[in-house]
């Protein structure tokens, strides 16, 4: 499994594949793209969503979902 990376390392990762982890705060749809609001005890990630397969896997999310599949 790879090493969890918390909000605030974020910035110097860019353009790397992260594994993170954190309660679902809030998901917003707009058109194609799916945003997810993640928090952990650092801050907050925003999370893209383009795949229609991988957004089947956030059906009965809530705010406040934490998931550790």
């Amino acid at each position: 499994m790879q090493q969890r990376t918390l909000a605030r390392e974020l910035a110097n990762c860019l353009g790397k594949e992260v594994y993170v982890q954190g309660w679902l705060n809030n998901i917003r749809s707009f058109g194609k793209l799916t945003f997810l609001i993640l928090r952990d005890q650092t801050g907050f990630i925003q999370v893209v969503v383009e795949s229609k397969e991988e957004l089947g896997k956030l059906d009965g999310l809530q705010p406040g979902t934490i998931d550790r599949k």
